[in-house]
């Protein structure tokens, strides 16, 4: 598929809070689209809020879509998601997987149009079952994150992130379910390569180069 929108995600799974209509209950698979891109998978055109959105009708972090699983482990199943302002966002999503993803690069493998301010966002409070992020790659803009966990239970591993301000940002009370960091590669950020603001996590061999700043920087408690 190529999907297209002037606003708002180019998938939604929240459901809609003026229908009876609540968030998807899955499994639900995503793969081997083109979000923002012309069915050349070249073109960047639209302008997005999410490319795949898998979060509530209503405040932020309720109960979201469950067993959503974007991308996959075979190059068919890769999702090209160009441009707007978020790539993927997941809130209050139950067993979500972000897997095998090109975020800001075009099918043929040459840069295309970033987010303008996240590649992958997950918010985790009160999920029971953990985020799986893994082997996604990644171009940002100038200013742009690339992987953002709250509330930790994610398990970020294997992703391949370019540019932007800061390649991961972890932050939100962990309250001792921190996330697993691993194996990821993070280049050129303009400021930190992993910026963590909560505790609890693990991180096991990241490669960060030509960091701004910080390769990885620890702050709070």
């Amino acid at each position: 598929n190529g999907i297209v929108t002037e606003g708002g995600p180019g998938v939604g799974l929240g459901g809609a809070e003026s229908e009876p209509v609540g968030p998807a209950s899955g499994p639900t698979r995503i793969r081997g689209n083109y979000l923002g891109l012309t069915a050349d998978g070249i073109t960047p055109v639209g302008e997005a809020v999410y490319g795949v959105y898998a979060g509530p009708t209503g405040p932020q972090c309720e109960t979201g879509p469950g067993d959503v699983t974007v991308g996959g482990t075979a190059p068919t199943e890769t999702n090209y998601v160009d441009g707007g302002a978020v790539g993927l966002f997941a809130e209050g999503a139950e067993n979500f997987r972000a897997l095998g993803n090109s975020i800001g690069i075009a099918a043929d493998g040459g840069a295309g149009e970033p987010p303008v301010a996240t590649g992958i966002e997950v918010c985790a409070e009160g999920v029971i079952e953990p985020a799986r992020i893994s082997d996604n790659d990644m171009i940002l803009g100038a200013n742009a994150i690339g992987i953002e966990s709250a509330y930790g239970k994610a398990q970020i591993t294997g992703n391949a992130i370019l540019g932007g301000q800061l390649g991961l940002f972890i932050d939100g009370e962990s309250e001792g379910h921190g996330d697993l960091i691993s194996g990821n590669t993070v280049t050129d950020p303009g400021e930190r390569g992993i910026y963590v603001l909560n505790q609890s996590n693990v991180m096991i061999g990241n490669t960060i180069t030509n960091a701004g700043n910080y390769g990885i920087e620890l702050e709070g408690d």
